[in-house]
């Protein structure tokens, strides 16, 4: 299972690192903050390939089985209100900080690897009625996917043959 609320917090910690300044994560429904700050949003991830998958015997013979898949996560990165800098700058300064080798290999560390990312826009969006100045582009990371489960072993199987009521029944254990 791909853990957004991991990815959210990692581009989050990467943002403020670069800005210094507000981010959050986009919830339409949430109240916008009066000053300038940038809004994260993952709102795609695509799979990609097969899902590898292994298992290992356990000494109570239930498997342990994973499964893994790489993932194309897109991130959409806004950037509202003229403060310190211009919405579009400060979407640029962020967009501008991937080049760096350090915050590669940060999100490297965090089990994202930059993919690719699309231009800055300088774009007004309309919030509660009104205009905000709004910088936005996209990024796109891949990331490992994971599932763990359990799979027991059967250890005993009963029929019971109910034709013609005569009830008989048959266990099967495994040892």
């Amino acid at each position: 299972m791909l853990n957004i609320t991991y990815i959210e917090d990692t581009i989050a910690d990467w943002i403020e690192g670069v800005t210094g300044g507000l981010v959050i994560i986009a919830k339409p429904s949430k109240e916008r903050p009066k000053v300038q700050y940038t809004a994260i949003n993952v709102i795609q991830n695509t799979q990609v390939g097969m899902y590898d998958q292994e298992g290992d015997l356990q000494p109570d013979d239930s498997v342990d089985m994973s499964y893994s898949n790489l993932e194309d996560v897109m991130v959409s990165i806004n950037t509202y209100y003229d403060d310190v800098y211009t919405a579009y700058e400060l979407a640029t300064l962020i967009k501008d900080s991937l080049d760096r080798t350090t915050v590669h290999e940060t999100l490297w560390g965090a089990g994202l690897g930059f993919s690719r990312v699309t231009d800055v826009q300088d774009i007004d969006e309309e919030i509660q009625k009104k205009f905000e100045k709004r910088g936005q582009f996209d990024c796109y990371f891949y990331t490992r996917s994971l599932d763990i489960e359990n799979i027991e072993t059967i250890k005993k199987i009963e029929l019971t043959n109910n034709i013609n009521n005569d009830g008989g029944t048959v266990i099967i254990e495994t040892t």
